[in-house]
């Protein structure tokens, strides 16, 4: 029965230049690609792909893990194991949403009325900003999800009494 279970779960890791951000068995994941997100369940087809700028979530039972990554590659192998190379990634938890709401508005500010000489300056102000939005989009997300657990915890609470 215990191998049953495993091959139905995917076993994700994702690894930056830095670090190992993450290392475990899920029942989904789903990621940005340049086309659009993604959702990968267990024994999805073998696949490789740009990842984008965007926001990362992996399920496991009714728990979600969330994760703002920047650019790099997914390899989904056929064992459902699926090993994402990522420019950056961070788990929400990392987050401090002051931080990354001065690095959001420093970044806007870069690019409003500003004139480049060469598009590789516009692209990486641009390519800041949209960190800095999935990242924001992470914590909104990681943050709601703690809401209602504790709003279930206190419904659970309030009808035993």
């Amino acid at each position: 029965m215990a191998s049953y279970f495993l091959h139905n779960m995917l076993h994700v890791s994702v690894v930056t230049p830095e670090r190992v951000v993450l290392e475990e068995d899920v029942d989904s994941l789903s990621l940005p690609t340049p086309e659009g997100e993604i959702t990968v369940l267990p024994n999805h087809r073998p696949l490789v792909s740009l990842l984008a700028t965007g926001a990362m979530t992996l399920r496991k039972g009714g728990d979600e893990t969330h994760l703002a990554s920047s650019g790099g590659f997914v390899e989904i192998l056929p064992d459902s194991e699926v090993r994402i190379l990522a420019d950056s990634a961070e788990r929400a938890e990392e987050l401090v949403s002051e931080k990354v709401e001065e690095a959001r508005s420093r970044a806007e500010e870069a690019l409003k009325g500003k004139r480049f000489a060469d598009e590789g300056g516009h692209a990486a102000l641009v390519g800041s900003l949209e960190r800095e939005l999935a990242r924001l989009k992470v914590l909104r997300r990681s943050t709601r999800g703690r809401r209602q657990q504790h709003e279930d915890v206190h419904t659970e609470g309030s009808t035993q009494e």
